[in-house]
């Protein structure tokens, strides 16, 4: 709760208690809106978390209107011991998104209350909010992030998406990392596809601390091979996700009715894609903010991940307080007139 007066920010206990659920119902989600006038909009979460049984919580503040009470939020969460992942509810521009995904430790899914809103996407490296266009996805994509340290949520997903593995080996380093729950990325690249963005996430999921494995695939695969591979993973019981530069993926893997039991990035270049949008599957422009999105999803369970995302705000914060100053050479507070 924010006090418009002081804005002081305090939890209720009762929210403190479920995001530090060592138990076996782990997941949190803070719905954090805009404005009230969001209403119908946040009710459509609301029943689509309630029917994956996630637990979940509204706020009401304006990043245009309440920047420092938001900010005070954000870091009121972030020292909160557990999994969580703030759904932002914000039209027109959204600000909302960009400033709790800098601040927070934890993930950010934009959820525009006004149809397609591709400012949700435009933010720099750093504000690394993912965009999901639809509750029903937005809920999905949470519910497969939490399915491995939630028992009550690995009930409900469908039995027919369980795998059998066989390019996996048993008790390789890989499996070792999924199922420690502790954050793994499989990035899910074709041969000579935008090789420039597979590089620069890679590079950024290392300065993280993200363990991660690069699946390449030849430029003609088939939808089934991928489904096949999503399979394989599916047989592995723990946490991880896949970040993809290529939308065949999406069309083949993670659609609301696919098989996949964990979620899925695509990494778009410039725009997301129609098909992207209406599922699941999250999306997000900038490889660094890719990287960092993973790590706010593993940041919790993580103390290496969660060292690394502190740092990162740190060093940005000192930046602009250091390089700002500098730009007052082309203040002018006493200009002659000319002429």
């Amino acid at each position: 709760m924010i006090n418009e007066k002081t804005g002081d920010v305090t939890i209720d206990a009762k929210v403190q208690d479920i995001v530090a659920d060592a138990g076996d119902r782990k997941g949190f989600v803070l719905i954090l809106a805009g404005s009230p006038s969001d209403e119908k909009h946040i009710e459509e979460l609301h029943k689509e978390f309630d029917r994956w049984l996630i637990p979940h919580d509204v706020v009401v503040s304006s990043a245009h209107k309440m920047p420092v009470a938001t900010k005070k939020l954000v870091q009121a969460y972030n020292a909160l011991e557990g999994m969580m992942t703030f759904v932002t509810v914000a039209g027109g521009t959204d600000a909302l998104s960009g400033g709790v995904s800098f601040y927070s430790n934890h993930l950010t899914i934009s959820s525009p209350p006004d149809g397609f809103n591709d400012t949700c996407l435009r933010n720099p490296p750093h504000s690394s909010n993912l965009y999901i266009l639809t509750p029903a996805g937005i809920a999905r994509f949470i519910a497969q992030q939490y399915r491995g340290v939630n028992t009550w949520i690995k009930s409900i997903m469908k039995e027919g998406t369980k795998g059998t593995l066989s390019s996996i080996p048993e008790g390789t380093w890989v499996q070792d990392q999924i199922k420690s729950n502790n954050g793994y990325a499989v990035v899910l690249a074709v041969e000579e596809h935008r090789p420039e963005r597979v590089s620069k996430l890679a590079v950024s999921l290392a300065g993280y601390n993200v363990p991660f494995t690069v699946e390449t695939f030849p430029t003609n695969v088939h939808r089934n091979d991928i489904r096949a591979k999503v399979m394989e993973y599916n047989a592995l019981d723990g946490s991880m996700v896949y970040i993809t530069t290529h939308n065949i993926f999406s069309y083949a893997a993670c659609d609301l009715h696919s098989p996949a039991l964990h979620p899925m990035i695509y990494l778009a270049n410039g725009s997301a894609r129609e098909n992207c949008i209406d599922s699941n599957v999250a999306n997000v422009i900038c490889p660094e903010n890719a990287a960092r999105a993973v790590a706010q999803m593993y940041a919790s369970s993580n103390p290496k991940i969660r060292e690394a995302l502190e740092m990162s705000i740190a060093m940005k914060v000192s930046e602009l307080q250091t390089k700002g100053p500098e730009l007052k050479r082309y203040a002018n507070l006493s200009p002659n007139i000319k002429g």
